[in-house]
């Protein structure tokens, strides 16, 4: 449910206007020289605009495209309950405003409830564009996600040709992209040699052309084996992850509405399998097959205790239409599924914050907390007096929710009630 924004143009204008909503104090930003390139995912906070240290929005993911031209591409990956109040920050950081009030960005700020409906905001030379409907992220973590990953992504036969020209051939007839992609296709063949997702470079990225992913669907749910961790060559984890890896052409809108428009329908798949003389063999379309880009973005995950890399595993961003599939295809072979009970549970052993729960100065937070709180006040009025617990008497003044205010108040007098 990760929510996804586009901002396009010359690098020096996209980090212009990004620089409103960053400081460097916190970390690093989106312009981080280990993440330019595009061979790695980067994170940050971000505040309204010019707004720094106070009104966070929250912690966002990102992504640039690998340099291939002048004009730039970022992916901004944030929390659905944030973004509303980001793409209304973007907008106003993007205007071609030379000063902001605090009081304009506060007044927009607060009207975040309904969905955003523009998809598309143009300011000068930079794109803002909403993903959010047009891209899939599918969360794989634990030890066996390099094995379920290297089983379920399949590279295509980019080499096919026929009379009606698909868009994977007209993109692949570049020899760098062609070269490219046997380069990404090697890295995926390795994958299952390598015991542990932790091993790779901390938040590479890899993309990836996939043929159909139902057609090699087992029969039946399998359990992939644990590698066993032997002298291997690693070179794969970290020596070959360079732009021309991290390139997909998932980045093209027009690959991403192609994509969508020549999947095959179910229908018509099961029609064809049906017609099969050998009954659960993969049929061979030939040129006539799916294609599908994705993109690998790998989580290092935390030592915990005596176990390294606990919780690392691997993102797999996929194009609108394509999520059912690759889901089906995970649990086949292995995967099980998850929600955000066990998301949280997971960054709890981690010790590290969740968003929303744990950014309470934030606009989402906030109300996040306002909602538990309601939820377990109506949970504890449902008992009787004499079975539930009487704050009063122990002097409790806020049982249902975090008085944040006082608190900070609190925290801000010494022993002799100055500030």
């Amino acid at each position: 449910y990760m929510c996804c924004i586009e901002i396009s143009g010359k690098e020096e204008d996209i980090l212009d206007g990004l620089s409103h909503m960053t400081n460097s104090n916190t970390g690093l930003t989106f312009g981080a020289k280990a993440t330019l390139s595009g061979t790695r995912e980067g994170e940050t906070c971000v505040y309204r605009c010019d707004q720094y240290p106070y009104h966070p929005i929250g912690s966002v993911t990102f992504i640039w495209k690998p340099v291939e031209d002048i004009r730039r591409q970022l992916w901004v990956w944030c929390h659905p309950s944030c973004y509303n109040e980001l793409w209304e920050q973007l907008k106003i950081c993007y205007r071609n405003k030379s000063t902001i009030s605090e009081e304009t960005a506060s007044t927009e700020a607060n009207t975040y409830d309904s969905d955003s409906k523009e998809q598309t905001f143009i300011s000068g030379d930079v794109t803002l564009k909403s993903l959010k409907d047009k891209l899939n992220r599918h969360r794989l973590t634990g030890p066996l996600a390099n094995q379920i990953v290297h089983e379920v992504l399949r590279p295509a036969n980019i080499i096919d040709q026929g009379e009606k020209e698909q868009w994977w051939q007209c993109y692949y007839q570049d020899s760098a992209r062609s070269s490219a992609f046997m380069q990404q296709e090697e890295f995926i063949e390795n994958m299952e040699t390598v015991s542990h997702p932790g091993e790779y470079t901390p938040h590479c990225i890899v993309g990836i052309t996939l043929g159909d992913p139902r057609l090699a669907k087992p029969k039946k749910r399998t359990m992939v084996l644990q590698t066993i961790d032997t002298e291997t060559d690693k070179t794969c984890c970290s020596d070959k992850i360079l732009p021309e890896v991290s390139l997909s052409p998932l980045w093209d809108p027009v690959v991403q509405d192609q994509v969508k428009a020549t999947k095959i329908s179910d229908q018509k798949l099961n029609q064809i399998k049906s017609e099969l003389l050998i009954p659960g063999s993969a049929p061979d379309l030939g040129i006539e097959e799916s294609r599908v880009p994705v993109i690998l973005v790998q989580r290092p995950g935390v030592r915990h205790g005596i176990s390294l890399n606990y919780g690392s595993g691997w993102d797999v961003i996929l194009p609108q239409n394509w999520s059912m599939a690759f889901w089906v295809a995970f649990i086949y072979r292995g995967a099980r599924a998850a929600g955000i009970r066990d998301a949280e549970s997971l960054n709890f052993e981690q010790k590290m914050p969740y968003f929303p729960n744990d950014f309470p100065d934030s606009f989402a937070g906030c109300d996040h907390e306002k909602n538990m709180a309601e939820k377990l006040k109506n949970k504890y009025d449902k008992r009787p007096p004499a079975k539930r617990c009487n704050y009063n008497k122990l002097s409790i003044t806020s049982p249902f929710s975090y008085p944040w205010l006082q608190l900070v108040r609190d925290w801000n007098v010494d022993s002799h009630g100055n500030p």
